[in-house]
């Protein structure tokens, strides 16, 4: 198999590195460096390798098409290859839309992660798009509203829920974290749906 990474030139973005550092300090992600993170739905790895530029050092990607070679096979609709409770953080960007069995997609999450541990969900918010541009990718089978992505984290038992929209100006990406923290556009915003396994 081909991957489209090789070690020797780490693929990443100022986007998704500047995303991780927002999403640590605004505590969605542990500070300590050795938490057991998992990157699911990893793709070209962003997160992961944005992870690792940082010093973190137990990090996993899992993909049901790994396109890297740290990366472990993985369908995150069904059962993930994980022990229970092994993760301090589960991380995921644009993926819930593409899965259709929530059960698992939640209820996996839990399962894996230690009791304390964060979920972390990113994917669009279909309040802010129209159904065909939601659906104009072909693979987008699972649209979330705010109200939907918190009801799917209560139902299968996180606490602490939260959901927000995701909101940067690109232009300041380069300049400050706190781009995620101003509103860019009414239409095309992301959710972040978090919570807490006790």
């Amino acid at each position: 198999m081909k991957y489209l990474h090789f070690d020797t030139k780490p693929l990443t973005d100022l986007y998704n590195l500047q995303l991780v550092k927002w999403l640590i300090a605004r505590g969605y992600i542990t500070s300590d460096k050795n938490a057991k993170i998992l990157d699911l739905g990893s793709g070209l790895g962003r997160l992961y390798f944005s992870l690792k530029k940082l010093g973190y050092r137990n990090i996993q990607a899992a993909d049901k098409f790994p396109q890297f070679k740290e990366c472990l096979k993985a369908d995150a609709g069904k059962k993930l290859p994980f022990k229970d409770n092994t993760f301090d953080v589960v991380i995921s960007r644009d993926l819930a839309e593409h899965i259709s069995e929530h059960i698992a997609f939640f209820g996996e999450q839990y399962r894996i992660l230690k009791h304390g541990g964060k979920i972390v969900v990113m994917t669009p918010n279909v309040e802010r798009l129209s159904m065909g541009e939601f659906y104009s990718t072909y693979t987008h089978v699972s649209p979330y509203t705010r109200d939907s992505l918190e009801r799917a984290l209560k139902v299968h038992h996180f606490t602490k829920v939260q959901v927000i929209r995701l909101r940067a100006i690109p232009k300041l990406w380069k300049y400050t974290i706190r781009a995620f923290d101003f509103l860019f556009s009414t239409r095309k915003n992301n959710l972040m749906g978090f919570g807490v396994k006790e």
